[in-house]
């Protein structure tokens, strides 16, 4: 992958690559852009799905289109790994193919889901749309601005439902941010923060160690923090990115997997990403004039600024990643059926990975990177 060099990262490459369509918005959420010719499928067909990737988060994703949503139906898989495709059959008894172009190109496959490694992910998910699928792709759907903008563009073009998995957005907590920060309830915001691990427990797969593959795992949770934060509102084009950290527990690979990332905008907004640095439950606090916000995942908590936040427990039977991931599915079949848009689309991704790569290249040169 070629890296833009920190004079590239200027107002005009924000605004060519992710966020020109929404700057001039800014404070008011980013826009869940539909099409108006939007295919619809009736509510009471089943939509044909096809599974391309099938790791421990592909595996997760066909065990929700099988048992915990309704209206689809699994009619192929697709992986490199031939043990792997062997599994995938012996469970679900459909057809099990080596090369995901043979499963993009049938004409039976009404939608297909992306949990392939990110280095093709964007590249299927636009051959997918280009043939007129429905597409469900994990985040980070693009490893690149530019990758962003060519699925960005392939949606714009198609007449599909796109989902990018960033499955917290599915969640109660996001939900009620957003309906927070769009009554005005907090003022101008000031402060963003966000916590949590870079990833989840298990061995980091090979592939996710090295930048020659994938941005590693602290960047890639770092763009489905920043997307949710983007979800609940619009801060426009950022002025400067920071970010220090470093490879500690990925043998030997030179992706990062601890990692602070400091993104400044217009009007003393200050943004902070990080990874691998607890945060208590709070997935994100937004700070405003006058009271603050923290969203857990099953509710947003509103506080005066000063006060310490309640410390009510989470409802034992709360949500759940895997219940976040079912919602996230659900509400792509259900944009399918009414021709209505995802929660997440590329709308979001095109915003938030201009900043992403900002933050890649900030680690790497360590220096901030100017973007006005």
């Amino acid at each position: 992958m070629t890296q833009a060099t920190t004079e590239e990262y200027t107002r005009r490459h924000f605004l060519a690559l992710g966020l020109g369509a929404v700057a001039a918005g800014a404070g008011a959420s980013y826009p869940r852009a539909g099409r108006e010719d939007q295919l619809r499928h009736d509510a009471n067909d089943r939509i044909q799905v096809a599974v391309i990737g099938c790791g421990r988060r592909g595996s997760a994703l066909l065990d929700v289109l099988r048992q915990q949503v309704a209206g689809a139906a699994l009619i192929a898989t697709c992986d490199l790994c031939p043990s792997r495709r062997a599994q995938v059959y012996t469970r679900h008894r459909v057809p099990a193919f080596a090369d995901w172009r043979e499963v993009v190109a049938r004409e039976d496959v009404d939608a297909v889901v992306i949990a392939a490694p990110d280095p093709c992910r964007a590249e299927i998910a636009v051959a997918a749309l280009d043939t007129g699928k429905h597409v469900y792709c994990e985040a980070p759907a693009a490893r690149t601005a530019e990758e962003a903008r060519a699925l960005h563009d392939a949606w714009r073009r198609s007449s599909r439902a796109v989902q990018i998995g960033v499955a917290e957005l599915s969640l109660p907590g996001w939900h009620e941010a957003r309906a927070i920060v769009e009554r005005g309830d907090l003022g101008p915001i000031r402060w963003c923060q966000t916590g949590g691990a870079g990833r989840a427990g298990g061995p980091v797969a090979s592939w996710r160690r090295t930048l020659a593959s994938s941005n590693g795992p602290a960047l890639e949770h770092q763009l489905r923090q920043l997307t949710a934060l983007l979800s609940v509102f619009n801060p426009g084009s950022p002025l400067r990115v920071a970010a220090a950290g470093g490879a500690l527990d990925t043998n030997g690979g030179d992706a990062p997997d601890c990692l602070l990332t400091t993104i400044e905008y217009p009007g003393d907004l200050t943004v902070v990403l990080s990874a691998n640095v607890p945060d208590g439950d709070a997935a994100a606090t937004l700070r405003g004039s006058g009271q603050t916000l923290r969203v857990r995942q099953d509710k947003a908590v509103l506080f005066a600024n000063g006060a310490m936040p309640p410390r009510d427990k989470r409802p034992a039977d709360g949500p759940t990643p895997a219940t976040a991931l079912a919602a996230h599915v659900s509400d792509w079949l259900d944009a399918i059926r009414a021709g209505r848009p995802c929660r997440c689309g590329p709308d979001l991704a095109l915003s938030a990975q201009p900043i992403i790569d900002a933050a890649l290249s900030a680690y790497q040169q360590a220096r901030t990177v100017n973007c006005a």
